[in-house]
């Protein structure tokens, strides 16, 4: 289940695409979620396993969102989390309890010393439970045009936190503003410099997929005179690793 359980958000990012953020919408009370929950269940779930991927807007904005969350963790379903980070430690340090927590960084409207806090208190009470009955934490931090010294920055400060590169994961994602377009193979607002490798031009980029599979419908075509249809006997399930790697060489072209 994949839920936007709001537009409004605290932040007003320029490349935040204004269909999915504002700063007036109300917010959905307690009742009105569990009410909601409870609807999903009866028609969608009923007494499956599910994940929930929580997004907004900033579902943290919601008062209610913390409860709402230790609702849907009594059913021992799986959380998926994101925030802007912008609320208190002490509120993500009860949070990850209750699921995986995606933290984005977004430097137009962020505290970058509180941003560090509230990733320090997390990851102490991930090494404290060593991983137990914790989330997963993963870090992003929303680079854009220009603030590739900065990004550098942040990476080496988070990085530097006791234990985090054991029990956490950090990201760098390149944004855009919404007017931006491609120059070209570059980003408009981005230099090449942004994108080297020991002094060099480069890219990466990494795929992984997993498709676990229920109630799978095969089709056998093997006699041609009729088309057999048939439910998955046993479990069944697809994984798909995928790695890029573009680098360039001073005399050469990029090749992959």
């Amino acid at each position: 289940v994949h839920w936007e359980i709001g537009r409004r958000c605290n932040y007003s990012c320029s490349y935040c695409w204004p269909a999915i953020h504002n700063n007036y919408e109300r917010h959905k009370s307690l009742d009105e979620l569990i009410d909601a929950t409870t609807r999903i269940q009866k028609k969608f779930i009923g007494e499956s396993k599910c994940n929930f991927i929580i997004t907004g807007g900033e579902p943290t904005a919601n008062s209610a969102f913390l409860k709402w969350c230790q609702h849907l963790n009594s059913f021992k379903y799986h959380l998926s989390m994101h925030s802007n980070g912008s609320r208190k430690p002490e509120y993500y340090a009860e949070l990850i309890n209750y699921g995986d927590l995606n933290l984005s960084g977004h430097y137009e409207q962020w505290n970058p010393d509180k941003f560090l806090e509230v990733i320090r208190t997390v990851t102490q009470v991930k090494v404290e439970k060593n991983n137990k009955d914790v989330g997963h934490l993963e870090v992003k931090l929303m680079m854009t045009p220009g603030s590739r010294d900065l990004t550098i920055e942040m990476k080496h400060r988070i990085l530097s936190i006791p234990k985090f590169q054991e029990f956490c994961v950090l990201c760098i994602v390149p944004v855009k503003d919404n007017n931006a377009k491609f120059d070209g193979p570059l980003l408009e607002g981005y230099t090449k410099q942004d994108f080297k490798l020991f002094g060099k031009k480069a890219s990466w980029i990494t795929d992984f997929f997993r498709t676990d599979f229920q109630n799978q419908v095969l089709v056998d075509l093997e006699n041609p005179q009729k088309i057999v249809f048939y439910n998955l006997d046993g479990k069944s399930f697809a994984n798909s690793l995928v790695y890029l790697a573009d680098i360039s060489s001073q005399e050469k072209e990029p090749s992959l």
